[in-house]
């Protein structure tokens, strides 16, 4: 059965639509039918989202939110902040044609304060994740923080001063595609900063 929003707009119209919004947001944006299933998007998932997802137990998918999130929204009649299973943000608009409930338009994820690595123990108290995983989640969201193609081929130093975070800082580097020269990267437990760094 055809979603019911198809039959107050083309799909074509609502796509065009999510592109605009998208293009004005910067921010991914999806429809999320009356079903509670959504049917049309723009915008890229995260690499954040994508590996913190493979975490979560079944019974409580990224989707199974969004469509509470929608079902909350119509409920309070307004729209829904709430943070995700990964403490990401997101905003639910429900949209009522002739007092119909049709559908919801769903923005994010987005973060509203800066994320520090306590977000990440946070998320790790909440769900069991890995050490080894958590940090791949963090070099995730590192690294979907700047746009990797401005910064491709850009010659870079990166002083570790034999820290705690020279194997991170090294990889997400690397991994935006940038030339590295790594120094201090040595850490024996007593030797940070010691000849190195500021």
């Amino acid at each position: 059965m055809e979603p019911y929003i198809y039959s107050i707009i083309s799909k074509e119209n609502l796509q065009e639509m999510l592109i605009s919004f998208e293009a004005c947001l910067n921010l991914p944006i999806q429809f999320i039918d009356n079903e509670g299933d959504s049917i049309a998007s723009k915008g890229k998932c995260t690499t954040y989202c994508k590996a913190f997802q493979k975490h979560l137990p079944h019974q409580n998918t990224c989707e199974k939110l969004h469509a509470s999130a929608s079902k909350k929204a119509i409920a309070l009649g307004e729209s829904y902040i709430f943070s995700c299973h990964g403490q990401l943000n997101h905003i639910v608009y429900p949209l009522i044609h002739k007092n119909v409930y049709v559908g919801s338009i769903l923005v994010g994820p987005f973060h509203l304060e800066p994320v520090t690595t306590d977000s990440f123990i946070d998320v790790s108290k909440r769900h069991p994740i890995p050490a080894s995983d958590l940090i791949d989640l963090y070099e995730n969201f590192l690294k979907s923080t700047v746009d990797a193609s401005l910064l491709k081929g850009t010659k870079v130093v990166l002083d570790c001063a034999n820290g705690a975070s020279y194997k991170i800082a090294a990889k997400v580097f690397h991994d935006l595609g940038m030339d590295l020269v790594v120094t201090g990267a040595k850490p024996d437990g007593t030797n940070i900063n010691r000849g190195v760094g500021a």
